[in-house]
């Protein structure tokens, strides 16, 4: 009797994880590789674009890529290859650690906080690497990215 309900329990965690990650990163076109969060459809998952330039000096720190400090959301196709620790963005463009790039896109989460951002995919994938308060920094779906 106790066995069942061991599997029992252990079977509702596993359904339940699944579940949170389909809802955190499954939806919107959000993808995870290790530390990468990218998208393909946009922030708000309709494709929109934001017209700002963005980027940062790309740092690895307790398992989260941040650009200045800052969480990001990388362009779709971007990974991560963790054996030499670099980022590979989708022309395959290695950066690593210490190198800026920049590219189109914007702030997301800025004061004051619209909770629709907060409810969103990426928010949620993105949230363990966020400072509380902290905006993240959201590269266009299709921005070409610049690295110096």
């Amino acid at each position: 009797m106790r066995g069942g309900r061991l599997a029992g329990a252990v079977a509702a965690v596993v359904v339940a994880a699944v579940i949170v990650a389909w809802w955190t990163t499954g939806r919107g076109g959000i993808e995870v590789d290790g530390p990468v969060v990218s998208h393909s459809n946009g922030w708000f998952g309709g494709g929109d674009s934001m017209d700002a330039i963005v980027g940062g000096t790309l740092s690895y720190e307790d398992g989260c890529l941040l650009l200045d400090g800052s969480a990001v959301l990388w362009p779709g196709g971007t990974s991560w290859d963790d054996g030499r620790q670099v980022l590979v963005l989708p022309d395959d463009t290695e950066v690593a650690p210490g190198d800026g790039i920049h590219g189109g896109g914007g702030m997301a989460l800025e004061e004051p906080v619209d909770d629709s951002q907060l409810d969103s995919p990426a928010a949620k994938a993105t949230a363990g690497c966020r400072a509380e308060g902290a905006s993240l920094v959201v590269f266009n779906a299709d921005s070409d990215l610049e690295v110096s």
